[in-house]
Parts: C-alpha cells; structure tokens; sequence
C-alpha cells in the first residue's frame, strides 16, 4: 500500500507512515477531503493489488466537507452574491437514510435559493462502476432510495421550498410574485429556443439541435479559423413530441397540451389514460402532470408516452 501511494504522488501522513503490519484480509483506507481522479486512480491501482493478494478493500471518506461548503457560501454571501444553488446527491453505497437526512439538514442551514438532488447512478466505464463490477461496493437498496426521495421532498417543502421539477427546488420568499426564482433553467423545459457558447455547448432552435466539439484545442482551431465546428441532428415532429415528454413532463406543471398537434395530443393522452386512472398522472385545465406517487416510476411513464 506503501508503494502505491508513492507511486500515485501521494504524501503519507503520520498515522499513514506507522502503519503496522495486520492478519486482516480487509484493507481500509481512510481518506480526508480527497475526491477527484487522482485519488480514482490511486483506488482502482489498490483494488487490482488488494484483489491479487485476495484483500477486500474498502475505501472510506472523513474530512471537513460540510465545513469547506459552508466557508464557499458565507464567502460567495459576503460579496454580495444573493442567488446560491446548492446541489446534493443520494444513494452512495452503505450510505444510511440517517446520512442523507443529516446532508439535508446541513444543505437547509445554508438557506440557498435553489437545491438540485440526484440519486447516485454507477456509469459503465467509471472507477466506481469497476468497484461494482468486483463487487467491492453494492447500489443503493431500491426502497432506500425511495424513502431518500420521498424525505428530501417532505423537508425541502415544509422548508419553503417550491419542487418545480423533479430533481430541483427553489425557496420562494414570502409573498413572492414577478419572475420565477428557476427562470436560469426554465427554457429547457419549456421548449424555449436557445443558444450554447463555448466548447462542448448545445443550441437548440425547435427545428434543429446541435453541439459544439468538446476537445477545447479543436474549438479553438477552428474558431481561429473563421469556421465553427459542430453536429447537428435534425428535429423532426416525432422525436419534438419526444423532447417534450422528456423535458415538460420532469416539471410541477407538466406538458402544456395546446403545444401538441391533434394527432400527438391524441397519441399522448390514450396511451396516459391507465396511468390516470391509477393516479400517477393528472389532468389539470389543458397540462398533463406527474402526480407525487408517479414520480417514483416517472422513467416508466416517460417511455410508455413516447411515441418512437
């Protein structure tokens, strides 16, 4: 383990340093504040040897998280800067419902203006997926995860906190009117056109979408040269109908149905009818919206109403 760390550019801290020599088969490293590729690749380096000499390896993480993200906010408040969004995410092997409910208590004590919260989902191809693979570390109980969800909402609305998608939460001020606290993403949803920037940036005009390159040698280049480097993909009826389900539907107030033609509104609403009559999604004046219960399965919803 000695020599890994060394070779990874790791510095040994004292308590590293007087490592005694143990029976045990399980290794444990216990990291402080390190979470980035480095480290990844310091872990799938440890896993290949641990799993050569027939080690169980198991990676723990401590350290002053909570603390460096409260120092950001109070940082980012004195400057003057009053729109803060915080996000978190669920669902980390062994982690407990007694866990998330304590990042959720610390996430409220920040009172940012937008919370995001994602369940953890292990990538093919990532370090964390290999861990899986080896089975050093095991997904999230199913349940658990729905009672993660389900507590998140529960607190973030008794909070103040208006779920106006899925994944995100703004805190509306009392007595707020005017423009919409998550108007920086709203456009997405609603099927506003719009205009990315930069290396690896997406554009969207109803008709078309396209996405710039995201080497950022080769944005330049090109820029350089006077041309603008992307790949576009046409946006035929079907797959506009698609976007919406995809998009509209993740939000409180769902798909706007005068924004289908007859044949897709039609299409939509036969094939959401079981789905309404099992309470899991609503009719409210002309929008089709998710109900708290359908948006346990809201995938499932979501491929069932999609017409390719």
């Amino acid at each position: 383990i000695m020599a890994i760390v060394k070779e990874q550019g790791f510095e040994l801290n004292t308590n590293a340093r007087n490592l005694k020599q143990t029976h045990s088969n399980n290794i444990l490293v216990i990291v402080r504040g390190t979470h980035n590729e480095l480290f990844a690749a310091l872990v799938e380096r440890l896993q290949t040897v641990a799993t050569g000499g027939e080690y169980q390896l198991v990676v723990d993480y401590i350290g002053e998280l909570d603390n460096e993200v409260r120092r950001a906010v109070e940082t980012l408040r004195l400057d003057g800067i009053g729109n803060i969004s915080v996000d978190l995410m669920f669902g980390f092997p062994d982690e407990t419902l007694a866990d998330w409910l304590a990042d959720i208590r610390c996430a409220l004590t920040l009172k940012p203006e937008h919370l995001s919260a994602y369940g953890l989902m292990i990538e093919e191809g990532t370090p964390l997926y290999r861990l899986w693979e080896q089975g050093t570390i095991r997904e999230a109980d199913e349940q658990l995860s729905l009672d993660m969800y389900d507590q998140l909402v529960d607190r973030l609305t008794a909070a103040g906190y208006e779920h106006y998608e899925i994944s995100n939460f703004a805190l509306l001020p009392h007595g707020h009117q005017g423009a919409s606290p998550y108007r920086h993403n709203s456009s997405y949803w609603n099927d506003v056109p719009y205009i990315g920037l930069g290396a690896a940036a997406h554009s969207y005009d109803r008709l078309t979408r396209h996405w710039n390159p995201s080497n950022i040698m080769r944005y330049i280049e090109a820029i350089e040269r006077g041309t603008l480097p992307y790949e576009e993909e046409r946006i035929d009826p079907d797959t506009h109908y698609d976007d919406l389900v995809t998009t509209a539907l993740r939000t409180r107030e769902g798909i706007d149905l005068n924004m289908l033609d007859e044949r897709h509104r039609a299409f939509l609403l036969r094939n959401a009818s079981g789905y309404i009559d099992r309470q899991l999604l609503r009719v409210d004046g002309h929008h089709l919206s998710l109900t708290r219960q359908g948006i346990n399965i809201s995938s499932t919803i979501m491929s069932d109403l999609m017409y390719v």
